[in-house]
C-alpha cells in the first residue's frame, strides 16, 4: 500500500507498506493557505505518490522482505550447502555465540566484531577464526544475492589475520617408503598415493567415478570450484586405479570414512614408515605440487592440474615451497671466490 496522508502542519508524505515492512516518506510538499495553490500541491503530491510506487514495484528500491530478514542464517547455511566440516565448524561456533535462532536482520558490522572478539577471549587459533569468516562471508554474499540481506557488512569489518603456515609435503623418496610400509587399511593407501601421483583433493578422489576416465585422462567437476579438471592419467595411476582385487564397478575408491579417521590412519602409518612429519591426506595434493615444480614445469601448468582459478591461487600456495629449484638457481651463480684468501 502506498496511501499519500498529510500532517497536521501541512506537510504530505507516503504512508508505505511494502513486502512487510512498513516506511513514512517524506516527499517535501506542505500546503499553503492558498487553496488553489493547495490543488496543485496535491496534484503534485499524488503525482509523486505515483512515481514513487511504480519505482518499488519495479525494485528500484532493493528492499529485503520481512519473512526473509528473519530467516535464522544457521538454517540457511544448512540449506544452501553441503555441510562441509567448516560450515559445521561456523554452525557451532555462532550457537556457542549467539544461541540457535540468528536472524539475518540481526548480523551486522557490530554483529561480527562482537564475534570476532567472543572467538579471540576464546583462546582461538588465528587461523581458525579467519577460516570462520571467511566461510561466513560467503555464506552472507550467498544470502545477498538472494536478497535476504541488502549488503553484506563484511565490505567494512576487517578480516582477522592469519599466520602463515609451512605446508607439509613428502619428498619422492618419503612416498617410496609409504609404498613399501604396511598400512592398516589399504584403500587409504591407494587413495593417498593417488593424490600423491595426481593432486586431486580428497572430496574429488572420494567421488571419483570409472566413468570419469575417457580417452587417457580424468574428467570431472571439481566440488569445490564446479569447475571442469582434466587429468592425463599415467602408467603409475593406472596401477591405483585398477588394482587386481577391484571390488566396487562404479567408484573407483571405496571411501566411506570420516576424514579424521583417515588422517589417523595416514598418520599412523607414516610413522610406521619412519617419517617424522604431521601428515593428512591433504598433504598428498601438496606432494604432487612441490614435486611438479622441482621437475620443472611451470606455475600456469600446475595451476591447470591442480584446478585453480587462476595462477596467482598457485603461486601464493607453492611459491615457497621449491626448494630444489632454488639449490639450482644458487648453484647457477659462477664461482667469483676461487682464489680468494
Amino acid at each position: 500500500m502506498f496511501n499519500l496522508k498529510k500532517r497536521k502542519s501541512g506537510q504530505y508524505y507516503i504512508d508505505i507498506h511494502f513486502n512487510g515492512i512498513r516506511t513514512r516518506r517524506n516527499i517535501g510538499l506542505i500546503e499553503t493557505n492558498d487553496k488553489e495553490l493547495n490543488k496543485e500541491i496535491r496534484k503534485k503530491a499524488e503525482m509523486l505518490r505515483n512515481q514513487i510506487q511504480t519505482e518499488y514495484l519495479s525494485g528500484v528500491y532493493d528492499l529485503v522482505p520481512e519473512y526473509k530478514a528473519k530467516k535464522c542464517i544457521i538454517d540457511f547455511i544448512k540449506e544452501t550447502t553441503d555441510l562441509s566440516s567448516r560450515h559445521k565448524c561456523l554452525i557451532l561456533n555462532l550457537r556457542e555465540f549467539e544461541g540457535d535462532f540468528i536472524p539475518f536482520q540481526k548480523i551486522n558490522l557490530n554483529f561480527l566484531n562482537k564475534f570476532k572478539k567472543h572467538l579471540q577471549d576464546k583462546n582461538k587459533n588465528t587461523n581458525y577464526i579467519r577460516l570462520l569468516f571467511v566461510v561466513l562471508k560467503a555464506a552472507l554474499n550467498k544470502a545477498r544475492k538472494q536478497k535476504y540481506i541488502k549488503s553484506n557488512p563484511f565490505e567494512d569489518f576487517e578480516m582477522p589475520k592469519g599466520q602463515e603456515v609451512i605446508k607439509n609435503y613428502l619428498t619422492w623418496n618419503e612416498v617410496l617408503k609409504l609404498i613399501e610400509t604396511k598400512c592398516s587399511n589399504e584403500e587409504i593407501k591407494r587413495a593417498f598415493l593417488f593424490s600423491c601421483l595426481s593432486g586431486m583433493r580428497y572430496s574429488d578422489i572420494k567421488k571419483l567415478k570409472y566413468s570419469d576416465i575417457q580417452d587417457g585422462s580424468i574428467r570431472i567437476t571439481i566440488q569445490k570450484t564446479k569447475k571442469l579438471l582434466i587429468i592425463p592419467v599415467t602408467n603409475d595411476m593406472k596401477k591405483l586405479l585398477y588394482p587386481d582385487n577391484i571390488r566396487n564397478i562404479e567408484y573407483v575408491f571405496d571411501m566411506p570414512f570420516a576424514p579424521s579417521y583417515i588422517n589417523s590412519i595416514i598418520k599412523q602409518w607414516s610413522k610406521r614408515a619412519g617419517i617424522k612429519k604431521n601428515i593428512s591426506f591433504h598433504c598428498g595434493r601438496h606432494t604432487f605440487a612441490v614435486k611438479m615444480i622441482n621437475s620443472g614445469v611451470d606455475l600456469y601448468t600446475l595451476s591447470k592440474l591442480l584446478g585453480h582459478s587462476n595462477v596467482s591461487t598457485t603461486e601464493k600456495s607453492y611459491a615457497k615451497l621449491m626448494p630444489d629449484q632454488l639449490i639450482k638457481a644458487m648453484g647457477s651463480l659462477p664461482e667469483l671466490l676461487s682464489n680468494y684468501k
